[in-house]
Formats: structure tokens, sequence, C-alpha cells
């Protein structure tokens, strides 16, 4: 006589990378102190788990750059304000210690080793954003000491789309700076423009907002949240660009 199966015990399905598992918080058992430091914990695996998935797709973004071999020549190139997104910045303040936005003697990014009489070094290289991995394999940001990327160098519009894509997986607190990026993407010139000013030319910015501010369209996303609301996107520039907040050099776009 064949035996009958016995009945399958359920098993706990495990949380995703990125999900918090509200057991504890969710537990009615649980209240007062006990229940908030519950809550927190769990917030705390979330926000950790989604820095990881981002960390990740960084990761993931930097390796489909092309290859280039450095000479370590190019300290002088850093004497200026650097942005990055935020998960690149957490990380150099987790691993490192350095804060992007320190202030320098000098101007320089606070990353750079001071060294008399020598153009000094990178100290967070293995990590360095997204911005720093395209100088030197950029158009826009050629190699004064001749290093050149394998297959070539990248397109203003592919570099502009490269830095953009680690800005949306790694957030920035700006919100222009994502609209400036999808608005030099879709028009030539500006892209041009931009080119220009990452590499540090004072005429590129005011030329490049006089551009936006009289020339471009909205991007896809204004026009898709305008047919949500059901009304025409507003065109030119919607806001000041990120460079009207404050002090920076080439490299920045948030300065």
């Amino acid at each position: 006589m064949a035996r009958r199966p016995s009945p399958s015990r359920p098993t706990a399905r495990r949380p995703r990378r990125g999900t918090a598992t509200p057991a504890r918080a969710a537990d009615p058992g649980l209240a007062g102190p006990d229940r908030a430091e519950a809550v927190a914990r769990d917030l705390a695996a979330a926000v950790a788990g989604d820095r990881a998935d981002a960390l990740a797709e960084l990761e993931r973004l930097y390796a489909a750059l092309p290859d280039l071999a450095c000479k370590g020549l190019c300290g002088h190139s850093c004497t200026q304000h650097v942005d990055a997104s935020t998960v690149e910045r957490d990380r150099l303040v987790r691993v490192h210690g350095l804060n992007l936005d320190a202030r320098t003697s000098d101007g320089a990014c606070p990353a750079l080793t001071r060294t008399l009489g020598a153009t000094g070094s990178c100290t967070v290289h293995p990590h360095r954003p997204m911005i720093c991995r395209l100088w030197g394999i950029a158009a826009s940001m050629p190699c004064p000491h001749g290093c050149t990327p394998t297959g070539g160098h990248l397109t203003d519009t592919d570099t502009l789309r490269r830095l953009l894509a680690s800005l949306e997986t790694g957030g920035h607190p700006h919100t222009g700076t994502r609209r400036l990026l999808e608005q030099c993407m879709a028009d030539p010139h500006a892209a041009t423009l931009m080119a220009a000013m990452l590499r540090g030319d004072p005429t590129a910015t005011p030329a490049l907002h006089a551009h936006l501010t009289t020339h471009q369209p909205p991007t896809p996303t204004e026009r898709s949240r305008a047919g949500a609301r059901g009304t025409p996107p507003a065109p030119g520039l919607q806001e000041p660009l990120p460079g009207q907040h404050g002090p920076a050099g080439p490299g920045s776009l948030s300065w």
C-alpha cells in the first residue's frame, strides 16, 4: 500500500535585499520603547540593504567603463571640488572617514595628498566616485599626460549618460542636477557646453545657462509628468543651474 505523503511544513520566506523584516516591529506584544527600538532596527536594516544594492549597481557601472592605464601623474587635476552621488559620498565617509565637502587650504579635493614638490595622489582611489573615473576616458576630460582608454574616448553624450546613471543609482541632494544632465543629453550643443564646463572652462557655465533658458525643450521626465497632469510642459529652464548655488570648480555639478 502506497504511503500517504505527509503534508509539507510551511517555510518562512526570505526577505529581498533592501527590505526590512517586519516581524519584531509588527509584533503586537511589543510596546513603548521596545517597539520603537524594533522599528528603528528594521529601518536601519532596510537602509543598509538598499545601500548595498546601490553600491553593487555602482560597481557594475564602474566595471563597464573603458580601461585606462593611469600613470599617476594627474594629481594637479584634482585641485577643485569633486561632486558625487549620495551613496558614493557615504562610502567615503564610512570607509575612509572622508567628507568630500571638507574645505582645504588650497581648495583641492580633500582626498588628495599634500606632498611638498609633488602633484599629490588620491588616498581613496579604489572607491573614487564616477566623475573621477570618467577623467581621462571622456573626450571632454582627456588626460594631459597622454593616457588613452581602450577603444577610444567616450563621447560627450555617453559621458553624461554614465554620470546620470551613477546619480540615479546613488541619489543626489540637488534635484536640478538630474534635470540638467537630461537636458544636455537631449541637446548636442548643451552637451558640448557641459563638456567644456567639466573641463573647467569658466565661460561655459553662463553660456550653458543662457542656452537652456531660451532653447532647451522639457525633458522626457517633465513631458511625462505634464501629461499625467493634463497640462502642457513649459519650455526652457525650469530652475537655476545647480552651479548657481555656490562656489566650486571643474568636475562638479552642484558647486
